[in-house]
């Protein structure tokens, strides 16, 4: 894994990693709040409370677009924000998981899992060959 100060449009590709799934997320979302929206119009103007005004029947189509809309927004956001928090593991009281705090200032870091000791040997001299700054072991 690749850590990096600033985004590198292209790295995901070069690091063969997936497509995100977050548009699925709000598209999820989207349906959840759009579901949401209607059936409390509907329950509040056709079946709790049904108010004739000038004769207009109480289920109106357009009239329940704008608030659709915007409850539909609502919900996307704030499951895509519950969504990114729970992700990245950013909820309160959380410990952080940073491998180093200069990666957030101006420092590269590549992360690799190493499971054996003969290959951490050859990967130690094959970033020292390509002229690493500094290499270091953690273990989790």
């Amino acid at each position: 894994m690749m850590y990096s100060p600033f985004a590198i449009h292209g790295m995901d590709d070069a690091l063969g990693l997936k497509r995100t799934r977050l548009t699925v997320a709000a598209f999820i979302y989207g349906v959840i709040g759009m579901t949401l929206g209607l059936s409390m119009m509907i329950f509040m103007n056709v079946i709790d409370w049904p108010i004739n005004i000038g004769g207009k029947p109480a289920w109106m189509g357009p009239d329940f677009v704008p608030v659709t809309f915007e409850i539909t927004v609502l919900i996307t956001a704030l499951g895509m924000v519950g969504t990114f928090l729970y992700i990245n593991r950013l909820g309160p009281g959380v410990p952080g998981d940073l491998i180093d705090p200069r990666v957030t200032n101006d420092r590269f870091i590549i992360a690799v899992e190493v499971k054996a000791d003969e290959t951490r040997s050859k990967i130690t001299e094959i970033l020292q060959s390509h002229g690493s700054l500094e290499i270091r072991e953690r273990s989790k």
